[in-house]
This record gives structure tokens, sequence and C-alpha cells, in this order.
């Protein structure tokens, strides 16, 4: 007697990741070994089996987009986002803000970048105009009192700095909209 099995939808898909890993390791940085990207993505599709049943070919070229980037679908660096269509389910490559900081940092152009929240009983003065400047006195009190903005500043190797902004309100704008 015997016993066939069948091959699973996850077992076909690593199969196809495994073909595909001379591709990857040619896109990703020496850094990354194509093992550990396999089995990051190998994880993110076995978390989400719905993926599998997307489009395979924007599952393929997300994966290979990631690879480009040397980023890894693990959710902090970058992540595959589902789209319908017309044709059904697509998937999207979407770069995190852990692995735009990431890129950034890798791409050596980059002396210093910093992130911080504003809360109402912070000081907190910016200018903008030809002497841009930002100042900010965090409360050292026990409660600082709600999140009121966010700025961050970069400074590149070549002296250039830059800043941005944003109030609470903007930012929730941008989160409803993505």
């Amino acid at each position: 007697m015997t016993t066939t099995t069948a091959i699973t939808p996850i077992d076909s898909f690593r199969s196809t990741l495994t073909k595909m890993q001379p591709e990857f390791s040619a896109a990703l940085p020496p850094q990354i070994p194509v093992e550990k990207f396999v089995r990051t993505v190998i994880t993110v599709v076995q978390m989400n089996p719905k993926f599998l049943d997307a489009d395979r070919r924007s599952l393929l070229g997300s994966c290979m987009k990631a690879a480009q980037d040397g980023l890894l679908l693990d959710g902090r660096e970058a992540a595959l986002v589902p789209f319908n269509g017309k044709g059904g389910t697509a998937l999207q490559y979407m770069p995190m803000i852990g692995g735009i900081l990431k890129k950034i940092r890798n791409s050596g152009e980059l002396a210093s970048i910093s992130a911080n929240v504003v809360y109402q009983r912070d000081q907190f003065d910016y200018a903008l105009g030809d002497e841009e400047r930002i100042v900010h006195k965090p409360h050292l009190g026990e409660d600082r009192g709600r999140a009121v903005a966010v700025y961050a500043i970069a400074r590149t190797k070549d002296g250039a700095v830059y800043r941005q902004v944003m109030s609470v309100g903007e930012v929730e704008k941008i989160r409803q909209s993505s």
C-alpha cells in the first residue's frame, strides 16, 4: 500500500522561494544572508495564510523589492500589505519607518537623525525661514500632558540640516489615509 501526501500551499511556496534564492542573494546586501531573508518571508506567510491566496506575482515581486532595498518583511523594517483589485487580492511591499531609517543610515549620507514627541507642558519653539531652528525643553515633572506635536531633525555629512515638525492632528490625518 503506497501513501501519497499532497503538497500543501506553504510547501509549494517554500519550494518556489528556495528556487529563487540565487535571485534574492544577488539583490540582497551582503550583511543579510539569503537564508534569513527567506525564513522571514516564510514566517510572514505562515502567520498570514491568506497571502498564499493572493496574486503570486505580486507576492514574489514584493519579496524581490524588499530584497533590493535590503529590508526584511518582518513588520518592523517592511511589510506585505494586501490590496483588493480587479483580479483579486494583490500584495504590495511597504517599507516601515524602521526600514526607512535603516536605509538612510546605510546610505552613508547621514551624520545623525533624531525624532521626538512634544507634550503640552514642554517648552517648544520652532522657526521657519532663513534661520530655521527648533528649541525643545521637555517638562521634567511626572505629567507632561498630552502629545501635541512630533518633529525630526536630520544632519547630512555635508553639513545640511533638515527639520520637519507636524502636529498630532497632521500625523493622525496621514495615518488615517494610509
